[in-house]
């Protein structure tokens, strides 16, 4: 079923895409031959106008056929036949209608619920970094230079820091601006793991917020979410951290995991936890301030938020040129699924299943707008940038080199979807 609602939800996201093009064809005046929902054999079609609307089998994204797009035509309403800005803004309607349809949803969100700031609100004891003179209510502006929009952009550049020094900029309440140099905390590049998600109980113990599928003992011993872990062994345990303490000083030796499950006592014998060894993640351990304000505050932020996500996605080329990133950090469709229907079977129940599609619908859309965006042979970008020739040059470029540029894109895209699917494949094994 998660896979389902993970397949939904990428078809959902290009037919989003699709949409844009076609809407922008029809404001331009082109003759738009198909619109079709998904790919594959047809499954039913209507015609309205010059435009056929079909159903596919294979569901799986959608396309927009337009007259005179990959042939020359004479005919008036050919998109050859339009204007360089006309055919620029049908081509660059696709990914920015991915981008707005990501920062309204985020807008509808952020004005129900509020939205997290990049205002220092405390830190987290076990995870104090040296130096941290902030104040509750400093608000951090930038980092090593850089511009911060959302948490999120702290949270990235520190984990990819190296374990080096970081400097913040930040307003404090009178509006001072100051500079602070802080180092970084590094979790354990090693750790001990029984696979669920833990969280605070406020009635005590620890609650199994969500169980991790694979390897990992905790779904194989039969833990169920919302189960309450009271001890391992005969130590109490209440707190995600003291979980998190006690393994790593236990290492893989077997433990007995001892929990509640509606209200009745159960164990849980010769437990072993599984070695995760991974490269060293780096953190300050900030909490940052959670606020509710009027429309344009949660517009602005959902501005930020969006921003911070695209900018993370145009960074991740040059990071993984330079080593910060590997091959292991890139998702092709397999992971893409995977990890949405993991995020799916979080949720408790089907209200919380649904925010959690929401989140990945948006960062996945953000992604797939920034991404087509960018100048890459067969990408809407690199269509932009031909445009933008034709446009230096007072005249179009010749059919056929255009088409090898294409050709040459799109033999680097399978290549690169090949690569991804097969790391998408050995993790997911």
């Amino acid at each position: 079923m998660n896979i389902v609602i993970a397949i939904g939800v990428l078809s959902f996201l290009i037919i989003i895409h699709e949409l844009g093009h076609f809407i922008a064809a029809r404001i331009n005046g082109v003759k738009v031959l198909e619109f079709s929902i998904f790919m594959g054999p047809k499954l039913f079609s209507i015609k309205r106008g010059e435009t056929v609307y079909s159903l596919r089998a294979i569901p799986m994204g959608g396309y927009v056929k337009m007259e005179g797009e990959e042939a020359e035509s004479d005919d008036s309403k050919a998109f050859n036949k339009k204007s360089v800005g006309a055919r620029s803004a049908i081509i660059a309607a696709g990914p920015l209608t991915n981008i707005i349809f990501a920062i309204l949803i985020l807008c509808i969100i952020f004005s129900i619920v509020g939205y997290t700031t990049t205002t220092y609100e405390g830190v987290m004891e076990q995870l104090a970094p040296e130096n941290m003179d902030l104040k509750p209510g400093d608000k951090i502006i930038k980092i090593d230079g850089k511009r911060v929009f959302s948490p999120n952009d702290i949270e990235l550049f520190v984990m990819l820091s190296n374990g080096e020094p970081v400097e913040l900029t930040y307003k404090n309440e009178e509006g001072d601006i100051r500079d602070i140099t802080v180092y970084p905390v590094a979790y354990p590049k090693t750790k001990y793991l029984l696979g669920f998600t833990p969280v605070d109980n406020p009635d005590g113990g620890v609650l199994v917020a969500a169980l991790t599928k694979g390897k990992y003992p905790a779904k194989n011993i039969g833990l169920l979410v919302g189960d309450i872990i009271t001890a391992i062994n005969d130590t109490n345990m209440n707190s995600p951290d003291e979980i998190k303490s006690y393994l790593t000083q236990n290492g893989v030796k077997p433990i007995e995991l001892h929990i509640t499950r509606d209200g009745e006592p159960m164990s849980f014998n010769g437990v072993v936890p599984v070695e995760n060894t991974s490269r060293d993640f780096y953190t300050l351990g900030i909490m940052y301030k959670e606020e509710k304000g009027n429309v344009l505050q949660a517009i602005t932020n959902a501005g930020g938020y969006s921003i911070s996500v695209m900018r993370s996605v145009l960074y991740s080329i040059p990071w993984l040129i330079q080593g910060k990133l590997t091959g292991n950090d890139v998702a092709g469709p397999v992971g893409i699924v995977s990890q949405i229907g993991e995020v799916v079977e979080q949720g408790e129940n089907l209200l919380e299943k649904f925010q959690y599609v929401i989140q990945m619908l948006i960062v996945i859309s953000l992604n797939l707008g920034i991404m087509n965006l960018m100048p890459f042979p067969a990408l809407d970008g690199s269509k932009l940038v031909i445009l933008l020739i034709e446009k230096v040059r007072r005249k179009p470029m010749k059919p056929e080199r255009e088409a090898m540029i294409s050709m040459i894109g799109l033999i680097l895209l399978t290549c690169l979807l090949i690569f991804a699917t097969y790391n998408d494949l050995i993790k997911f094994f």
